[in-house]
């Protein structure tokens, strides 16, 4: 029998095949077992702040408007675990004293949240601020101005 040179490439190819075949069944269970899977712990929502919320930056004059008060962290992400008392103060900055109305100046938070009615009865900027009174751990405050009866919403 007289071996050609393309039977020995062949030969060569198929031994070769076999040979890496043989190698990667003997890693891969290896290196599989060696791989550790770690899901991703949720991150604890820790409130650092109060803030205050309302649409846009103008209301109508005598038009009551709902504020909402929220226990955020660093990102803004709601800390449902908060039920804190927190107080507000409206300041005008356009007069001695505020011609605008809250609805409440002390608030429960429930799961991090509390909404408050708030109406302007005269064209002023008024300064509203939340502070923390009581509750798991203390909040810096928040502060929000309103502009009212400048431009409606």
């Amino acid at each position: 029998m007289k071996l050609n040179s393309i039977y020995v490439r062949k030969a060569q190819r198929i031994f070769s095949v076999v040979v890496l075949i043989v190698i990667v069944a003997t890693i891969v269970p290896r290196l599989s077992s060696e791989i550790e899977v770690q899901v991703p712990t949720p991150k604890e929502i820790e409130a650092t702040k109060l803030m205050i919320f309302h649409e846009g930056y103008n209301i109508e004059q005598d038009r009551t408007v709902e504020l909402t008060i929220r226990a955020v962290d660093n990102d803004g992400t709601i800390d449902t675990s908060r039920n804190d008392t927190v107080e507000l103060n409206a300041t005008s900055l356009s007069y001695l004293t505020t011609r605008s109305e809250l609805g409440a100046t002390m608030l429960n938070l429930q799961n991090g949240t509390a909404t408050v009615s708030f109406t302007g009865h005269a064209q002023e900027m008024v300064k509203i601020t939340a502070s923390w009174k009581s509750g798991k751990s203390e909040l810096r405050p928040g502060m929000r101005t309103i502009h009212v009866g400048i431009g409606g919403e």
